[in-house]
């Protein structure tokens, strides 16, 4: 494969991760009969009519997605407590950001001195569920950095989750999705889901 060609790709992944981000933010939480009620199709960019948002804002999925890149460029591996200081960092910034309870849960923990491998399990303790998809937001720089290293892969990704989102299901959840996004940057198409399925049916992360 040519190098241009995987460069479009990152590009595009992580591009259309921000842009997606943007488009579904005004109507995050909400039921899809809410959602044609009160926009009807969305087909471009529209206000979140909350203060100090613009229509392309993103969310935290998007700025915690930056936040793993940065890291992994700076540090050439994936380092969950670089990653861990990077999320906190952002957090006191009193972004305006949309997050989810699990996520802000964890970063309280991770504010008040709890170490990255412990926050997600007292956001789980504290609400009794961890299992949402905010991790799964936000987990594709990893796919980008190992999509040759499947090992590496599945333990980065994992650990990535691990910091906000305790929850197995959660934690496998960023695992297959990065799995899937490594299998399609090297063009492969067919079969892709019924080879990553078994490599997540017994987690030993």
């Amino acid at each position: 494969m040519e190098i241009q060609q995987l460069e479009r790709r990152f590009q595009g992944c992580l591009v259309g991760l921000a842009v997606g981000d943007a488009l579904g933010a005004p109507v995050e939480g909400l039921t899809r009969e809410a959602i044609a009620a009160q926009f009807g199709r969305i087909t471009s960019m529209i206000s979140t009519g909350r203060p100090g948002l613009s229509p392309v804002d993103y969310t935290d999925d998007t700025a915690m997605m930056l936040c793993i890149a940065e890291s992994l460029v700076e540090r050439g591996e994936f380092d969950p407590e670089d990653v861990a200081d990077r999320f906190l960092k952002w957090y006191q910034t009193n972004p305006l950001l949309l997050a989810g309870r699990t996520t802000i849960a964890a970063l309280e923990a991770l504010d008040s001195s709890v170490p990255w491998n412990r926050a997600g399990e007292v956001a789980h303790q504290r609400l009794g569920t961890s299992a949402g998809n905010g991790a799964l937001m936000r987990c594709a720089p990893i796919a980008l950095r190992y999509f040759r290293d499947e090992r590496n892969l599945i333990k980065a990704s994992a650990d990535s989750a691990l910091i906000t989102h305790w929850d197995l299901q959660a934690r496998w959840a960023a695992v297959a999705l990065n799995l899937i996004i490594a299998r399609l940057l090297l063009g492969r198409r067919e079969g892709v889901l019924e080879e990553v399925i078994p490599k997540i049916m017994h987690p030993r992360v």
